[in-house]
Protein backbone atom coordinates (compact mmCIF):
# COMPACT_ATOMS: atom_id res chain seq x y z
CA UNK A 1 0.00 0.00 0.00
CA UNK A 2 1.15 3.60 -0.94
CA UNK A 3 2.22 6.21 1.78
CA UNK A 4 0.02 8.71 2.52
CA UNK A 5 1.64 11.35 2.88
CA UNK A 6 0.45 14.75 5.59
CA UNK A 7 1.40 17.63 3.98
CA UNK A 8 1.34 21.17 5.47
CA UNK A 9 1.26 24.65 3.08
CA UNK A 10 2.71 27.96 3.96
CA UNK A 11 2.66 31.14 1.76
CA UNK A 12 1.16 34.41 2.50
CA UNK A 13 -0.58 34.44 -1.39
CA UNK A 14 -3.86 32.62 -0.96
CA UNK A 15 -4.29 31.64 -4.60
CA UNK A 16 -1.33 30.19 -4.04
CA UNK A 17 -2.27 28.39 -1.02
CA UNK A 18 -4.86 26.85 -3.38
CA UNK A 19 -3.17 26.17 -6.38
CA UNK A 20 -0.89 24.16 -4.81
CA UNK A 21 -3.39 22.12 -3.00
CA UNK A 22 -5.03 21.55 -6.45
CA UNK A 23 -2.12 19.94 -8.09
CA UNK A 24 -1.29 17.96 -4.66
CA UNK A 25 -5.01 16.61 -4.59
CA UNK A 26 -4.56 15.50 -8.71
CA UNK A 27 -1.39 13.48 -7.85
CA UNK A 28 -2.77 11.58 -4.98
CA UNK A 29 -1.62 10.02 -1.82
CA UNK A 30 -1.52 13.42 -0.23
CA UNK A 31 -3.28 14.31 2.88
CA UNK A 32 -3.10 18.54 3.38
CA UNK A 33 -3.79 18.95 6.88
CA UNK A 34 -3.40 22.88 6.92
CA UNK A 35 -2.72 26.06 4.87
CA UNK A 36 -1.01 28.74 6.75
CA UNK A 37 -1.23 32.25 5.12
CA UNK A 38 0.87 33.73 8.03
CA UNK A 39 4.31 32.34 8.80
CA UNK A 40 4.74 34.27 12.32
CA UNK A 41 3.21 30.75 14.26
CA UNK A 42 3.91 28.56 11.38
CA UNK A 43 7.12 26.50 13.34
CA UNK A 44 4.10 26.11 16.27
CA UNK A 45 1.56 24.77 13.98
CA UNK A 46 3.74 22.18 12.06
CA UNK A 47 5.50 20.77 15.26
CA UNK A 48 1.41 20.25 16.75
CA UNK A 49 0.93 18.36 13.80
CA UNK A 50 4.27 16.81 12.79
CA UNK A 51 3.52 16.34 9.06
CA UNK A 52 5.78 14.34 6.48
CA UNK A 53 6.04 17.51 4.02
CA UNK A 54 6.11 21.17 4.58
CA UNK A 55 5.76 23.18 1.18
CA UNK A 56 7.43 26.59 2.47
CA UNK A 57 7.50 30.03 0.47
CA UNK A 58 10.40 32.21 0.97
CA UNK A 59 9.26 35.91 0.46
CA UNK A 60 6.91 36.25 2.87
CA UNK A 61 6.29 38.88 5.78
CA UNK A 62 6.86 38.92 9.47
CA UNK A 63 9.22 35.72 8.54
CA UNK A 64 10.73 34.68 5.39
CA UNK A 65 10.97 30.96 4.56
CA UNK A 66 14.66 30.48 6.31
CA UNK A 67 13.18 31.85 8.87
CA UNK A 68 10.48 29.78 9.48
CA UNK A 69 13.30 26.44 8.34
CA UNK A 70 15.43 27.35 11.14
CA UNK A 71 12.39 27.41 13.69
CA UNK A 72 12.20 24.16 12.44
CA UNK A 73 15.16 22.93 12.93
CA UNK A 74 15.79 24.20 16.07
CA UNK A 75 12.66 22.62 17.55
CA UNK A 76 13.55 19.43 16.19
CA UNK A 77 10.85 18.68 14.24
CA UNK A 78 11.46 15.95 11.58
CA UNK A 79 9.84 17.15 8.58
CA UNK A 80 10.70 17.27 4.86
CA UNK A 81 10.73 21.10 4.09
CA UNK A 82 10.19 21.68 -0.29
CA UNK A 83 10.69 25.93 -0.85
CA UNK A 84 8.51 26.58 -3.07
CA UNK A 85 8.91 30.66 -4.60
CA UNK A 86 9.05 32.37 -7.49
CA UNK A 87 12.61 32.98 -7.58
CA UNK A 88 15.42 30.97 -8.34
CA UNK A 89 18.34 33.02 -6.36
CA UNK A 90 17.60 31.53 -3.23
CA UNK A 91 18.90 27.64 -4.34
CA UNK A 92 22.40 27.81 -2.92
CA UNK A 93 21.09 29.00 0.47
CA UNK A 94 18.37 26.27 0.51
CA UNK A 95 21.35 23.60 -0.35
CA UNK A 96 23.60 24.93 2.47
CA UNK A 97 20.33 24.74 5.03
CA UNK A 98 19.49 21.37 3.81
CA UNK A 99 15.90 21.70 2.36
CA UNK A 100 14.87 18.28 0.84
CA UNK A 101 13.53 20.18 -2.74
CA UNK A 102 13.31 23.17 -4.23
CA UNK A 103 10.03 24.12 -7.00
CA UNK A 104 9.93 27.32 -8.56
CA UNK A 105 6.50 29.37 -9.58
CA UNK A 106 4.72 28.36 -11.50
CA UNK A 107 4.91 24.67 -10.43
CA UNK A 108 5.09 21.97 -12.26
CA UNK A 109 2.49 19.75 -12.22
CA UNK A 110 5.21 17.19 -13.47
CA UNK A 111 8.02 18.18 -11.09
CA UNK A 112 5.70 18.17 -8.48
CA UNK A 113 4.94 14.85 -9.01
CA UNK A 114 8.54 14.09 -8.73
CA UNK A 115 9.44 15.58 -5.38
CA UNK A 116 6.28 13.48 -3.59
CA UNK A 117 7.71 9.93 -5.35
CA UNK A 118 10.99 11.43 -3.76
CA UNK A 119 9.59 11.85 -0.35
CA UNK A 120 7.76 8.71 -0.43
CA UNK A 121 10.51 6.03 -1.85
CA UNK A 122 13.69 8.00 -0.34
CA UNK A 123 16.40 5.96 0.96
CA UNK A 124 17.18 6.97 4.07
CA UNK A 125 21.30 7.21 2.92
CA UNK A 126 19.77 9.32 -0.22
CA UNK A 127 20.57 12.91 -0.16
CA UNK A 128 17.91 15.99 0.39
CA UNK A 129 18.34 18.90 -2.22
CA UNK A 130 21.19 18.35 -4.67
CA UNK A 131 21.80 20.54 -8.45
CA UNK A 132 21.51 16.81 -9.87
CA UNK A 133 18.15 16.29 -8.34
CA UNK A 134 16.97 19.83 -9.57
CA UNK A 135 18.55 18.97 -13.07
CA UNK A 136 20.62 22.09 -12.33
CA UNK A 137 24.12 23.54 -13.22
CA UNK A 138 26.17 25.76 -11.55
CA UNK A 139 27.67 27.94 -13.67
CA UNK A 140 31.12 30.06 -13.15
CA UNK A 141 31.25 33.64 -13.84
CA UNK A 142 33.85 36.31 -13.47
CA UNK A 143 31.66 37.71 -10.27
CA UNK A 144 30.69 34.55 -9.06
CA UNK A 145 28.01 32.08 -10.22
CA UNK A 146 25.15 31.54 -11.38
CA UNK A 147 22.36 28.51 -11.02
CA UNK A 148 20.15 27.60 -14.05
CA UNK A 149 18.12 24.73 -14.49
CA UNK A 150 19.81 22.68 -17.48
CA UNK A 151 16.75 22.30 -19.69
CA UNK A 152 16.54 26.61 -19.93
CA UNK A 153 20.31 26.49 -22.07
CA UNK A 154 19.08 26.55 -25.98
CA UNK A 155 22.88 26.63 -26.81
CA UNK A 156 26.25 27.36 -25.53
CA UNK A 157 28.81 29.25 -27.64
CA UNK A 158 33.10 28.80 -26.84
CA UNK A 159 34.42 31.81 -27.48
CA UNK A 160 38.07 31.34 -26.20
CA UNK A 161 38.56 30.26 -22.92
CA UNK A 162 35.04 31.48 -22.03
CA UNK A 163 31.51 30.26 -23.56
CA UNK A 164 28.34 32.39 -23.89
CA UNK A 165 25.51 30.36 -22.67
CA UNK A 166 22.31 31.73 -24.47
CA UNK A 167 19.34 31.11 -22.51
CA UNK A 168 15.22 32.12 -23.29
CA UNK A 169 16.09 34.90 -20.75
CA UNK A 170 19.65 36.16 -21.18
CA UNK A 171 22.90 35.57 -22.48
CA UNK A 172 25.32 34.24 -19.85
CA UNK A 173 29.24 34.74 -19.81
CA UNK A 174 31.34 31.99 -18.06
CA UNK A 175 34.29 31.66 -17.32
CA UNK A 176 34.32 27.55 -18.11
CA UNK A 177 34.94 26.69 -21.58
CA UNK A 178 33.18 24.57 -23.63
CA UNK A 179 34.87 21.23 -23.25
CA UNK A 180 34.04 21.78 -19.47
CA UNK A 181 30.22 21.91 -20.40
CA UNK A 182 30.49 19.20 -22.79
CA UNK A 183 31.92 17.00 -20.34
CA UNK A 184 29.10 18.12 -18.20
CA UNK A 185 26.18 16.91 -19.89
CA UNK A 186 27.50 13.72 -21.29
CA UNK A 187 24.56 12.22 -20.27
CA UNK A 188 22.14 14.74 -21.27
CA UNK A 189 20.45 16.32 -24.45
CA UNK A 190 23.34 18.15 -25.77
CA UNK A 191 25.03 17.61 -28.78
CA UNK A 192 28.04 19.02 -29.49
CA UNK A 193 27.41 20.15 -33.52
CA UNK A 194 31.27 21.70 -34.04
CA UNK A 195 34.32 23.43 -31.76
CA UNK A 196 32.11 26.37 -31.62
CA UNK A 197 28.91 25.30 -30.52
CA UNK A 198 26.92 22.85 -28.26
CA UNK A 199 23.13 22.61 -28.55
CA UNK A 200 20.27 21.61 -26.46
CA UNK A 201 18.54 19.19 -28.64
CA UNK A 202 15.40 19.88 -26.92
CA UNK A 203 15.07 23.27 -28.86
CA UNK A 204 16.36 21.74 -32.56
CA UNK A 205 13.86 22.27 -35.14
CA UNK A 206 15.36 21.37 -38.43
CA UNK A 207 18.80 19.91 -39.82
CA UNK A 208 19.87 20.96 -43.54
CA UNK A 209 22.40 18.63 -44.08
CA UNK A 210 23.31 20.08 -47.74
CA UNK A 211 23.56 23.71 -45.76
CA UNK A 212 25.11 22.47 -42.67
CA UNK A 213 22.61 23.96 -40.46
CA UNK A 214 20.55 22.94 -37.77
CA UNK A 215 18.22 25.68 -36.57
CA UNK A 216 17.05 25.81 -33.16
CA UNK A 217 13.90 27.38 -32.28
CA UNK A 218 12.25 28.74 -28.94
CA UNK A 219 9.08 30.62 -29.22
CA UNK A 220 9.50 33.22 -31.92
CA UNK A 221 13.29 33.03 -31.67
CA UNK A 222 14.73 31.21 -34.83
CA UNK A 223 18.77 30.58 -34.34
CA UNK A 224 20.49 29.18 -37.40
CA UNK A 225 24.17 27.35 -36.32
CA UNK A 226 26.63 26.00 -38.63
CA UNK A 227 27.26 22.08 -38.30
CA UNK A 228 30.94 21.23 -38.59
CA UNK A 229 31.64 18.56 -41.26
CA UNK A 230 32.47 15.94 -39.22
CA UNK A 231 29.90 16.53 -37.06
CA UNK A 232 26.81 16.28 -39.46
CA UNK A 233 25.63 12.48 -38.75
CA UNK A 234 25.00 13.70 -35.44
CA UNK A 235 21.27 13.82 -35.84
CA UNK A 236 21.22 10.44 -37.64
CA UNK A 237 20.34 9.01 -34.13
CA UNK A 238 17.90 11.14 -32.95
CA UNK A 239 14.85 9.99 -32.63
Amino acid sequence: MTKLLKCILVDDEKDALDGLEILLSGIGNIEITDKINCSENAAKIIQAKNPDLVFLDIDMPLKNGFEVLEEINNLKIKTKVVFATAYNQYILKALRNSAFDYLTKPIDRLELKEVIRRAIEQDPNEENLSLNSLQMIKIPCSNGCVFLKKEDLIYLKADGNYTKIITPEETIISSQNLGKFEEAFYTDNFLRISKSFLINSKYLSKFDKKRKICTLKYEDNIFELTVSRRNLNIFDNIQ
